[in-house]
């Protein structure tokens, strides 16, 4: 099962990194991260913010309610690392934001596991939705400017952007007092499309923008909503699965639109 708590904090002096590989070509893969698409800040050691795995493709439609996942991974959710698969064959995604360091199933996007960072206000899902409220009645003029910066004051000890998941599982994170400290599974045991993705914005709605890689045009693109599926400007990841997901102000998102309409 891979639905285990959170081992403990251990420090860790350096991390190595393979180097990048000239030209176009695919990057060699480190073997000493995990062995996924996604195990490190930018996707690998050569940062090349690329997958071999096909993203969704079009037409360009409005996504359902039901066809976006949230996870409550409290504000600052802006990257994600994806692991190797476990021995029961799941993978899982370590992220942190401001208050927590998060465990998600890959599969059912459901918490598994929360850390709660020592010293840190936690933020809870009453705050996100009344903020999500605000900013959907308006988010225009000055009222909206000032609500957005105080919104914005709680990331001002963010730190940790930039993380990784090695072989074994255990999640490097880098802080602002120069130190990397790892966490790792309580029981180890448990548990291309040639399109670019990004998040964008048409009409007031934010939109999964899909740009084809050669020539920059527009090759669909999906209105997500509102307020509640804003960016915040995070990584736009494409997972095992080929399914696009990315951390937002208030929690972690994942699109899965149904088949039957693609």
């Amino acid at each position: 099962m891979r639905r285990s708590a959170l081992a403990a904090w251990s420090p860790v002096l350096a991390l190595g990194l393979a180097a990048a590989a000239p030209g176009a070509e695919r990057p060699p893969r480190n073997p000493y991260l995990a062995d996924s698409s996604y195990p490190i800040g930018h996707a690998d050691s050569a940062q090349s913010d690329s997958v071999l795995q096909a993203g969704p493709t079009g037409p360009t439609r409005t996504l359902e309610p039901d066809e976006i996942d949230a996870a409550p991974t409290g504000p600052g959710s802006f990257g994600a690392c994806t692991s190797g698969p476990y021995p029961d064959g799941g993978r899982v995604l370590w992220g942190n934001g401001l208050d927590r360091i998060v465990k998600i199933d890959h599969e059912s996007f459901e918490i598994l596991a929360t850390h709660p960072l020592p010293g840190v206000e936690p933020f809870t899902e009453a705050q996100a939705e009344a903020s999500i409220a605000r900013f959907e009645r308006s988010n225009h003029g000055l009222f909206a400017i000032f609500a957005s910066f105080r919104e914005m004051l709680k990331f001002r000890n963010l730190a940790g952007f930039y993380t990784l998941l090695d072989r074994d599982n255990l999640y490097y994170i880098g802080d602002k007092s120069g130190g990397i400290t790892a966490r790792g599974d309580a029981d180890p045991n448990e548990s291309g499309s040639q399109l670019l993705y990004t998040i964008g914005a048409r009409e007031n709605r934010w939109t999964l923008e899909a740009l084809d890689w050669k020539t920059g045009a527009s090759a669909f693109h999906w209105v997500i909503g509102g307020q509640r599926t804003n960016s915040l400007f995070s990584g736009t990841l494409i997972g095992e699965a080929g399914r696009i997901h990315y951390g937002g102000p208030w929690s972690r998102l994942r699109l899965s639109p149904r088949q039957s309409s693609l």
